[in-house]
């Protein structure tokens, strides 16, 4: 399924955050859209990885255009955002969209406090900028989980946004610039 609504609250505007894959949608679910939920009436996530760039247009134009929605667009340092989203200058043009450049990888492993590391059976990273696939795949082997994905689910079960912001340089600008007035409600 590509398409998950969140509603959240009375206010009329949404939000569409337009994610790669399914990593980022859990990762997005568990720890970024209850940030949003006190400044929009709904919150949609969008998965855009394996769609045609015609497939993408008309949900711009479809959705988010036509509703004057604001809009997220996460993408990986590695998928040359600035080269992506110059495809869609309908949103671009309206300055509705946000470019979010990160690795979702030291996302998740940002989040983790140092006691939650040293119980997983590794050393806290001081900074997780430049934390890549290779490395997250060491850390979930040394946690003794089956697969990467099985180590995401574990880390989004106990994690610590202030712990993030500390130790990841994308996550803190994500946070402060664009999360910083909404409220944090964990499930």
């Amino acid at each position: 399924m590509n398409l998950v609504n969140y509603t959240c609250s009375t206010y009329q505007k949404r939000l569409h955050i337009l994610i790669e894959g399914d990593n980022d949608k859990d990762f997005f679910y568990k720890i970024i859209k209850p940030l949003f939920c006190s400044r929009y009436r709904l919150v949609i996530l969008w998965k855009y990885g394996k769609q045609s760039k015609e497939k993408i247009n008309n949900y711009i134009v479809n959705n988010i255009d036509k509703e004057n929605d604001d809009c997220i667009f996460v993408t990986d340092i590695d998928a040359s955002p600035s080269k992506r989203l110059e495809e869609y200058d309908s949103i671009r043009d309206q300055n509705r969209i946000i470019e979010v450049i990160k690795k979702i990888e030291s996302w998740y492993i940002a989040v983790l406090t140092d006691d939650k590391c040293e119980k997983l059976g590794f050393i806290s990273p001081e900074t997780t900028d430049d934390l890549g696939k290779g490395r997250f795949k060491e850390f979930s082997k040394k946690s003794g989980f089956r697969s990467p994905e099985a180590f995401m689910q574990e880390i989004l079960k106990d994690f610590d946004i202030e712990t993030a912001k500390r130790k990841n340089a994308s996550f803190k600008y994500f946070i402060d610039n664009f999360a910083l007035n909404c409220i944090y409600e964990k499930d």
